[in-house]
């Protein structure tokens, strides 16, 4: 008896998650309203035939929330060709300021190489940021992965994208850092 009340909620939700899918909305699970979701990477911001694959909502240790999204030119990608965008938001500066290093242990390692030929860097000079590159094989071609760690205020965020030259080339990656940078300027910490 216990399989019968287990099945029946979840037959429910599938039955009702399939029919948002269908009807091309999507359901987000614990997802505030108070979030600056304005702040995230867009459809508009990356290069045009590209697809918005998802977000949620990650756990992260000392953060008020956390939310992920990624993008591909690929309806169910092949590995690594896409670009994903999280940001994180803690409860103060002095909070995001110790967290960052956790961040940087997390996301890099000494492969990584800083990158020497951009020129892109955060407007807000206070902005403590690591943009660096690793050159790497998928599917047998070559491919530059990037890092992009920023820490603006009480935000933590992290960018991930592989560049081929082929879906996404360096110069168009710069210009979605500069966008994603532009919208940090107005930005007001949540209270």
């Amino acid at each position: 008896m216990k399989i019968k009340s287990i099945t029946l909620p979840l037959f429910f939700f599938t039955l009702i998650y399939n029919l948002n899918m269908l009807s091309g909305c999507s359901i987000a699970i614990n997802s505030p309203p108070e979030f600056p979701y304005n702040l995230m990477l867009s459809i508009d911001e990356v290069p045009f035939g590209w697809n918005r694959l998802g977000g949620n909502f990650p756990v992260e240790p000392g953060a008020i929330i956390s939310h992920a999204t990624s993008f591909s030119p690929y309806e169910k990608p092949p590995f690594g060709i896409n670009i994903s965008h999280t940001i994180t938001i803690y409860p103060d500066i002095d909070t995001a300021t110790e967290m960052y290093p956790e961040w940087e242990q997390r996301y890099f390692t000494q492969a990584w190489q800083s990158v020497q030929d951009s020129n892109f860097s955060p407007a807000n000079l206070d902005d403590v940021f690591r943009f660096e590159y690793w050159d790497v094989q998928i599917e047998e071609a070559p491919v530059r992965s990037y890092r992009y760690l920023q820490q603006h205020g009480n935000l933590i965020i992290l960018i991930l994208t592989n560049v081929d030259n082929k879906n996404l080339t360096f110069p168009q990656f710069e210009e979605i850092l500069s966008k994603l940078d532009a919208k940090l300027q107005n930005y007001q910490s949540l209270p």
